[in-house]
């Protein structure tokens, strides 16, 4: 009878741990069918969005992985953000995490069939094939990643050390993430533990990859554990990796985007904070290009 107390006990901790991030319960993770690197690339490369400057490159170009949320992961949000990039001359490429896995309305995200744990290979294996493109240069690949993308790119980071390797993946790129010349993360998801369940590898292990990092932390997020993701990239400093963190006062965790998902205006918006950022991503990037 206790076993059963403290089981349910524990179940009832982990439907609550997603309703800060969505209002919704979360089942307990499944663990993910183990794939080749190349069916990873397979499921990916149908769903990806891609922005070119005019001219045939190579361009420099950014990797954007997104938010979670109820809908496709692809919305205009992302297209004004890559038409960004296209202003400063980078070509752009839209991630999209989750239609490959079966997911176009948030449903398994929200409900911990898909973690950052798993995403984090899409990472690997989209910047090891896109540095081959004609159209790329190959010397000078980032990626910005937003909410949930920003946990996918710090968990890809984490899983590149050697003997370490994204859920899902039979045979992850031996480069792991470490053909990115910088990261950016945007009011990054930061969730502990609960129960013994891990949902986001970043939280104990320093990173693996040595790639310069930005992080805007919105510090007023009621989505993320702001404390937690301080936490983590202190610990990256102190082990030597390089690690810009610009923290916004009384920024939200949407404090980027002007409109939401379906095109209204977005509540949470901070014109100034937003503004700030994306100079802070635009310097940072440009400083890191070869």
């Amino acid at each position: 009878m206790r076993g059963y107390f403290h089981m349910k006990t524990a179940l009832l901790a982990l439907m609550a741990l997603f309703i800060g991030f969505t209002g919704s319960v979360l089942a307990a993770p499944e663990p993910p069918q183990k794939i080749t690197a190349a069916e990873v690339l397979a499921r990916l490369t149908p769903h990806l969005k891609v922005n070119k400057p005019n001219g045939s490159g190579p361009f420099k170009t950014v990797l954007v992985f997104h938010g979670a949320k109820r809908g496709p992961a692809w919305d205009e949000r992302y297209q004004i953000l890559m038409n960004q990039f296209t202003k400063l001359g980078y070509a752009s490429v839209f991630v999209d995490m989750f239609t490959g896995r079966g997911d176009t309305n948030g449903s398994k995200v929200f409900s911990g069939k898909i973690l950052p744990t798993q995403t984090a290979s899409d990472v690997m294996v989209l910047s090891a094939w896109v540095k081959d493109k004609a159209w790329v240069d190959k010397n000078n690949i980032a990626a910005v990643g937003y909410s949930w993308g920003a946990a996918t790119l710090m968990d890809a980071l984490t899983l590149s050390k050697d003997g370490r390797t994204p859920q899902g993946i039979l045979d992850r790129p031996k480069n792991g993430a470490n053909y990115l010349r910088s990261v950016v993360l945007i009011a990054p998801w930061c969730k502990r533990d609960m129960y013994g369940l891990q949902f986001v590898a970043s939280t104990h292990k320093e990173f693996g990859a040595k790639v310069p990092v930005l992080a805007i932390l919105p510090e007023a997020d009621d989505v993320s554990d702001i404390s937690l993701c301080k936490k983590i990239l202190r610990r990256n400093i102190d082990v030597g990796h390089t690690v810009q963190t610009v923290l916004l006062e009384g920024a939200e965790h949407r404090f980027y985007f002007k409109w939401t998902v379906g095109g209204s205006y977005e509540e949470q918006y901070d014109q100034e904070m937003a503004n700030l950022a994306k100079n802070k991503v635009n310097s940072f990037l440009k400083s890191h290009w070869k």
